[in-house]
């Protein structure tokens, strides 16, 4: 969406809301982080959440298991974790699986 044109003064925030079908909350939103930001500020990535749970001490324990070879599903069971939780500290790069051999 070109909100330069509501920057520049040339369109109304409303009228943007309305052509485009989206709420007004939406577009003023826009509007602030184009004004702050600049255009570069709709594309920069997002900061996921840390879950709670996997704390230093877990981690340690955790990448332990890990390098040894056993599966997220098996380091979840023992200790306690939900397999997604270490899944996601495996795809966000917190915590690695061993390399199997091919």
């Amino acid at each position: 969406m070109k909100l330069t044109i509501v920057v520049s003064g040339n369109v109304k925030q409303i009228e943007i809301s309305r052509a485009f079908g989206v709420s007004y909350i939406s577009v003023k939103r826009s509007v602030k982080r184009l004004k702050e930001e600049g255009s570069k500020g709709f594309f920069k990535k997002r900061k996921g959440r840390s879950p709670h749970v996997l704390v230093p001490n877990v981690m340690k324990k955790a990448q332990n298991f890990l390098s040894k070879g056993h599966s997220a599903s098996e380091v979840a069971k023992q200790l306690d974790l939900k397999a997604n939780t270490l899944n996601k500290a495996i795809r966000e790069g917190r915590l690695h699986k061993k390399k199997s051999p091919r």
